[in-house]
């Protein structure tokens, strides 16, 4: 317990979010491999052991952001980036790339394993869960207002006539 309702407040707001954008990221992870592998809604039940895998690969870092949280949150209860700088450490050093890495020993790319179709499929999902993971599309919009991290700029137009001459 902290020092003041305040910085408990603070940390049980906190805490909720975390736990929020860790259950968004093992969804997505889960989503990303049924479709990656093409299995069915029937089938999905042998995904529950992902996320649970998921969940125990990352409770130590998720423990030790929730410490650092409590630190920060007792020096000051009203610290306006407490939770985002919290949350962007616990994302970016341990839920996302744990994500991936699960994703790539559970959905291989390997060529001698299946046809074009079943490659591109693994492909279009790991893209997709990277994507979500920093923040785009509708699952990375989800997430980072889970986490309360501010949206990615939007990526720029490309320069179009790029390579051809200049008129006068």
């Amino acid at each position: 317990m902290l020092s003041s309702p305040e910085a408990n407040a603070a940390l049980d707001d906190a805490a909720r979010r975390l736990v929020a954008g860790a259950t968004e990221i093992a969804s997505a992870l889960t989503y990303a491999v049924r479709k990656a592998l093409n299995i069915d809604s029937a089938d999905a039940s042998i995904l529950g052991g992902l996320r649970e895998a998921f969940y125990a690969e990352t409770r130590e870092s998720f423990f030790e952001a929730l410490s650092d949280l409590v630190g920060l949150l007792e020096e000051d209860p009203e610290a306006p980036e407490a939770l985002s700088s919290t949350a962007r450490g616990l994302l970016d050093k341990s839920l996302g790339p744990t994500a991936l890495r699960m994703f790539d020993a559970e959905s291989p790319l390997d060529p001698t394993l299946g046809r074009e179709t079943d490659i591109q499929r693994v492909v279009e999902a790991r893209f997709w869960l990277w994507l979500t993971l920093e923040g785009r599309g509708k699952g990375g919009q989800t997430l980072f207002e889970r986490l309360a991290l501010a949206a990615p700029e939007p990526k720029g137009s490309k320069t179009k006539g790029k390579g051809r001459a200049a008129k006068p």
